[in-house]
């Protein structure tokens, strides 16, 4: 019987290093195959729990404004509630 197909997931980092971390870490068996994409983003300013929340937001906004948004709805529409 074949696999079943692995979902991507897009891993926002720079970093090569960071990405092979949590790759080992998530081992072979998962469900999910990590794609990286290097996204620059702003410099907020605050508590680390809201510079998180807010990283996020903006890495998503990007990340699926860059495909067109299903059934043409405006980008903001289609974003998941992933990180809110």
């Amino acid at each position: 019987m074949a696999a079943p197909a692995r979902r991507s997931v897009v891993f926002v980092t720079g970093n090569a290093k960071k990405l092979e971390e949590v790759v080992q870490i998530l081992g072979d068996s998962s469900p999910y195959a990590l794609v990286a994409r290097k996204i620059d983003l702003p410099e907020y300013q605050g508590e680390p729990d809201e510079i998180s929340v807010q990283k996020c937001r903006e890495a998503a906004r990007q990340v699926l404004c860059s495909f067109p948004p299903p059934r043409g709805l405006p980008c903001h529409s289609s974003l998941p509630p992933a990180c809110w």
